[in-house]
């Protein structure tokens, strides 16, 4: 199935959405997540509302394969790289240097940004597409939601309005939620 999704008329709509600014709803391998370009201020921020994240608390950002890591930081040290080489791809995130051009959102105050190359096809065929070589993601996960109560209005938004697909996406000029 997700080969085929990955190859679909839908997945090449998603691709384009995420290119002009939109937001989505993909797969990974920890659960789902919402995404966006890194680079776009606006659909950074737009993520950070509909999962009600904190401005001190940035989003972290995945990676579809190594040669896109020069677009999330610089040089790396030799344990950040024995990292990267015994547990990439997979679901582990590492604290790097960000990169200036990415959107305020993504890095703390101090610079660093939270990075990870996704091993699941979808999310890793769309870091690769989208371009420029950054890719968003929060984790959708109820126990990763910041929100003190159950059922936060992401879940709630999501489950009433996505089609019956794995990957759901929203276009840009509804990147604003409507609550």
């Amino acid at each position: 199935m997700l080969d085929s999704m990955r190859n679909s008329d839908a997945f090449e709509t998603l691709v384009e959405v995420l290119r002009n600014g939109g937001l989505a709803v993909y797969p990974t391998e920890t659960l789902y997540a919402v995404g966006c370009r890194a680079d776009m201020a606006e659909s950074v921020r737009a993520v950070s509302v509909l999962k009600a994240r904190p401005q001190a608390k940035p989003l972290p950002l995945v990676i579809g394969g190594m040669d896109e890591l020069a677009g999330v930081c610089g040089e790396v040290g030799p344990v950040t790289r024995k990292l990267m080489d015994r547990f990439w791809p997979g679901p582990l995130s590492i604290l790097v240097p960000a990169v200036e051009s990415l959107a305020p959102g993504v890095s703390d105050d101090l610079g660093r940004t939270s990075v990870r190359w996704t091993d699941h096809p979808v999310a890793a065929q769309l870091c690769t597409m989208v371009g420029p070589r950054w890719w968003r993601r929060a984790p959708t996960a109820a126990g990763a939601n910041p929100r003190p109560y159950p059922e936060s209005s992401t879940r709630k938004y999501f489950r009433a309005s996505r089609p019956r697909s794995s990957t759901s996406l929203i276009r840009p000029e509804a990147a604003h939620p409507p609550w």
